[in-house]
Parts: structure tokens; sequence; C-alpha cells
């Protein structure tokens, strides 16, 4: 293969990726605001709701009747109709605190970027410091909320946000008990 041929073969090889690169660069306004429209989002078999996640991450739980006692008195005071995407988000800001916190207890690294909570939640994971029960219950909380953050048109019922608050409360209960 000469040099001539090798530059033709990579042109063509690097065309398309390139365009695409492009064009995304061009249009990246448009596809942002189309990402924002999200009312769900999708994945390789399946489609959650925020309403349907917070409903299946209930269910999948047996979390315990002191830690649901103990959340309804502090749900109960929110209001979670006037912003309810701010309520989630306020929530989870408070999951982040338990999380960093139960960290420090737990003398596991804790860092001050975006990831932090899910890389803990590996370090949780490989040290076995917290039930799997809250594992997941932390990884689905993270999950629902990047929905609400991520949704431009972000209405769900109050009964579903209350939910989101409950379990972000037993969450949090858990992490502060946690030996």
């Amino acid at each position: 293969m000469n040099t001539l041929q090798f530059i033709g073969e990579l042109v063509q090889a690097l065309a398309w990726p390139i365009t695409a690169v492009v064009m995304a660069l061009v249009f990246r306004k448009a596809i942002i605001e189309r990402l924002s429209h999200m009312t769900s989002t999708k994945f390789p078999g399946g489609e959650v709701t925020f309403e349907a996640g917070v409903q299946e991450v209930a269910r999948g739980l047996s979390l315990s009747d002191v830690a649901a006692a103990e959340t309804a008195d502090q749900v109960a005071d929110r209001d979670v109709t006037s912003d309810p995407r701010g309520t989630v988000l306020n929530a989870w800001r408070e999951v982040e605190t338990a999380v960093r916190d139960f960290a420090r207890r737990k003398r596991i690294p804790y860092g001050n970027t975006l990831l932090e909570p899910f890389s803990a939640v590996k370090a949780f994971e490989k040290k076995g410091v917290l039930e799997p029960e809250y594992i997941s219950l932390l990884k689905h909380l993270g999950e629902l909320r990047n929905q609400a953050a991520r949704q431009r048109d972000f209405v769900p019922s109050a009964d579903s946000v209350s939910l989101y608050l409950r379990l972000a409360e037993a969450l949090k209960a858990a992490l502060r008990k946690a030996e």
C-alpha cells in the first residue's frame, strides 16, 4: 500500500465519524433542547418514567416499619406540588450529604465531584459496609434524581414525589444508623 492509498483509506474510514461529530456540534443546541423534553428514560429492554421507577423501587424493598414511621412526619411537612423537581433534587442533595458522612465514618475516601455518590456505592459494596437493599436504593434514587434533573417537563404526581422523599429519608436514616 502506497502513501496515496493509505491516505485515501484513512479519509474513507474517518469520513462518517467526523461528519457525525461536526453535525453534533452544529446542532448541539437543538439536540440539547430535544433531550430536555424527555419524559422517560429508555434503555435496552425497557423504558421507565419517574413515577413507575419510584413505584418499582418501593416494591422491590422491604424497608423496616421503623424507617417508614420515622420518615412519615418529615415528608408530610414538605410541599411536593409547587416544585416537584426542586423537591426531588433537594432530597437527593440530602442523600449525598448522608452518603458523604457515612463514607467519612467508615473511613472511605470521598472527593468533591458529582460522581462521588456513585463511586462511594462501589466502595460500600466492595467493603460490605451497607446492606445490599440500601445500596440498590441509593443507585435507584440517583437514577430517578437524574430523570428529575434532565426532563424539561417534569411533572410527576404528588404521590410519587412523596414516595421518593420517604425512600430518601429511609435511606438517610439507614446510613445514620449503620455501624
